[in-house]
């Protein structure tokens, strides 16, 4: 896949996510009780477990860059 075809990926994906919540906003909001139970618990969690990750490999690459 080209830088081309990613591009226009993912401005069609941007498209439709913002075609779905003009058409359907219901579908995003608290009045959703999968999403809104979904993002109180396992979405922040998991989120959490990234942003540990991420931190934790920035850190690295810090003290490691730094010793060069």
């Amino acid at each position: 896949m080209n830088r081309t075809i990613a591009a226009c990926a993912l401005i069609g994906w941007i498209v439709v996510i913002i075609c779905v919540t003009a058409a359907r906003p219901a579908w995003l909001s608290d009045s959703n009780g999968y999403l809104k139970e979904f993002l109180q618990l396992y979405f922040l969690g998991f989120m959490g477990v990234i942003i540990t990750i991420t931190l934790a490999s920035a850190s690295n690459l810090f003290i490691e860059l730094n010793k060069l």
